[in-house]
Parts: C-alpha cells; sequence; structure tokens
C-alpha cells in the first residue's frame, strides 16, 4: 500500500511529496485508536506525515478538534493540501514544527503517534525517509517527555511500533509515569509472529492490561473478519 494517491471512502490522501506512504499498519493506528474509554475533545497526531491519521480520527469523532505537527517542510504543505480538500478542515489544524518545540495553549484528551521505528539502525540515505523512520530526529526518550507536557492529567497516548520494540516503549513509558493499559498484536496471518503492536499508555497504573491480537488476513490475498470490520468504513472495496 504505497507508491500513488490513495482514496478513501470519505478523503483521498495524495502522498507523492511525502517519504512515509501510506501503509495498512497506519490504517490500522487510526481506525483502532485510541484503546481507552475517556471521552474526547482534542487529539493530537505527533508526525503527521500525509495528514492520514488526524483525517481517520475526524471522520470517527465528529465533534473532536485535532492537531498535527509535523517537522518535515514537503510532508506538512501534503498534509496541509489534504485536510483542506477534506470534509473536515475546519476542525484540523496542523503546524510544521519539531514537537519538542511544540507549546499550544491547551493539553490534550489524546495522543496518537506512529513514531520512527528503528533504533540505533543503519540510516537511510533519503533524509526524509531517514528522518520519518529513525529515532534520530526524535528519540523515544523526548517522545515520552513531550506526552507529559501535552497530556492533560487523565490523557492517553496510543502508539504503533514493531514488536521487538515494544517492550523498551513499555519500560520506558513507565520509568517516566505512564502504564500501558491496552495492546493489540498485529500478525499477517493467524499462525505468523506478532509484527506490530498498537499500544495505549495512561497515567493511572493498569494492574492488567488487555492485550488482543488481530490476524490481517486468514489466507494470503483474503482479509479476515476482525480486519473487515475495523478498516469497512474507510476502505472503497470493502
Amino acid at each position: 500500500m504505497s507508491g500513488g494517491n490513495f482514496a478513501f471512502k470519505q478523503f483521498t490522501i495524495m502522498q507523492e511529496h511525502c517519504a512515509m506512504k501510506v501503509t495498512t499498519d497506519a490504517c490500522l493506528l487510526g481506525a483502532c485508536a485510541p484503546m481507552s474509554g475517556n471521552p474526547i475533545s482534542r487529539f493530537l497526531d505527533i508526525g503527521t506525515g500525509t495528514g492520514l491519521l488526524m483525517l481517520m480520527l475526524a471522520q470517527r469523532f465528529a465533534d473532536a478538534l485535532i492537531d498535527g505537527v509535523e517537522i518535515e517542510p514537503n510532508a506538512y504543505q501534503q498534509a496541509m493540501h489534504n485536510i483542506a480538500q477534506s470534509p473536515w478542515s475546519k476542525r484540523l489544524h496542523i503546524t510544521n514544527i519539531d514537537v519538542c518545540q511544540y507549546k499550544p495553549p491547551y493539553q490534550y484528551d489524546a495522543i496518537i503517534c506512529n513514531p520512527p521505528f528503528f533504533i540505533k539502525s543503519l540510516k537511510n540515505t533519503h533524509s526524509a525517509l531517514a528522518t520519518a523512520r529513525h529515532d534520530t530526529s526524535l528519540t523515544y526518550t523526548a517522545l515520552i517527555d513531550a506526552m507529559q507536557t501535552l497530556l492533560l492529567p487523565n490523557g492517553s497516548f496510543t502508539l504503533l511500533l514493531p514488536a521487538d520494540t515494544h517492550a523498551y516503549m513499555e519500560n520506558l513509558s513507565q520509568k517516566k509515569g505512564f502504564y500501558l493499559h491496552s495492546a493489540l498484536h498485529i500478525k499477517h496471518l493467524l499462525h505468523s509472529p506478532v509484527k506490530r503492536i498498537i499500544s495505549t499508555y495512561a497515567t493511572m497504573p493498569c494492574p492488567y492490561p488487555t492485550h488482543n491480537e488481530l490476524s490481517l488476513y486468514t489466507q494470503p490475498g483474503t482479509y479476515s473478519q476482525a480486519f473487515i470490520a475495523l478498516m469497512q468504513p474507510f476502505y472503497l472495496y470493502l
């Protein structure tokens, strides 16, 4: 799911100027986050990219105000265009800034982020792609520090990360006063290894976090019913 522009049922993502394209993983994050029951009136999307997550949240939460921050100028311009063409442009606002420098006059009920995936790994020579994929421009520690500043006391944040990074993030979050509340373990097929984890954290300790699994396919080329239920409001051909 990359390359050209991507049409959803209620909006279209233009992505030719973005290093990171629309992915199935990101769509799942937009479809199920936040995984908490608290009422949401104001969201923040950190690392907006194409604006995909902001638009999915706008479709799901009819009254919510949604902000985004994006450090990469071309991605920022692309997201601005995508949001301007959407039905929800009046509720959405993007700032071209490093989240560590972002100082809004309010705090958020929920923050959603698809952060850089790779820690201390070989960087991509394409600078925009390296910014999107690696933790050199936004370390995980800096990300959690930003959550402490930007979240309301009873707020939550939801992340999409590789499975092998989840334990590191859970440990780091707990040291910073955030506790895992729920985790969705994403697999390609039922018996495949877990590929990604979508996890929600909050300041309230949670002795028994909820763990669920989602298989994308029942067999190659056939979406699972659980995946269809999540994505049917968005994908054109489901």
